[in-house]
């Protein structure tokens, strides 16, 4: 079957049948606002698939069998119960787009250097340190709407900041912000740190010659 792409959101889905993986050339897979409750195997064994939405389930926890989705190259989970991303997401070398708003998600590291990153949607989840060490692609993050309280940055990493244009870290609980970190985003137009604690700016927001737009409300 030469089906390319496959929608089935807003039905009352709990399984998929077990012939699905004969589905070889699907590059297309929406799955989302049903009643999974785990992410069906069968979706791991099409590692052609591109774009695969799983929004809007009950899925508590993604398998390992994951890493077998090499092609993949937007993948949304919003609206899940999602607690941690696998290890096995790292070896995602295609990925572009990741959007896991909504989730219970407290650690991005398995993500965070993928080389072809380019957003990372993460507002509304348990997110309460942030390491602002990313791929060398990454150009848009959002993280707001988690506890954050510290932001970090290994020094030894400045050349992966170079293609950050938005970050948004608003609606969190900082109380100051690194200097160091915000002094290497050396390409961000878009600052965005409303609802937070923080008294002072640092230094570095005034060498930060791309910002277009800055919003501390």
């Amino acid at each position: 079957i030469q089906l390319h792409s496959l929608k089935l959101q807003n039905n009352g889905m709990e399984r998929l049948p077990w012939y699905f993986p004969r589905l070889r050339s699907l590059k297309t897979l929406n799955i989302s606002n049903n009643k999974f409750r785990d992410l069906p195997e069968v979706v791991t064994k099409i590692p052609g698939l591109i774009d695969l939405d799983i929004s809007f389930n009950m899925i508590s926890e993604l398998p390992d069998e994951i890493r077998n989705l090499q092609s993949l190259e937007r993948f949304i989970i919003v609206g899940n119960q999602v607690s941690r991303l696998p290890a096995a997401c790292s070896s995602w070398n295609s990925l572009r787009m990741l959007d896991c708003r909504r989730n219970n998600i407290s650690d991005l590291s398995s993500v965070s250097m993928l080389p072809w990153i380019e957003q990372i949607h993460a507002d509304h989840n348990l997110i309460h340190s942030l390491d602002l060490t990313f791929g060398p692609s990454l150009q848009s993050l959002n993280t707001s709407h988690n506890d954050i309280t510290l932001l970090t940055t290994p020094p030894d990493h400045v050349t992966h900041f170079v293609s950050m244009v938005q970050l948004d870290i608003s609606h969190a609980k900082l109380s100051s912000l690194d200097n160091l970190a915000l002094g290497q985003l050396t390409s961000l137009r878009k600052l965005k740190v409303d609802h937070n604690s923080i008294r002072s700016l640092p230094d570095s927001v005034g060498e930060l010659s791309q910002l277009r737009s800055l919003s501390c409300s």
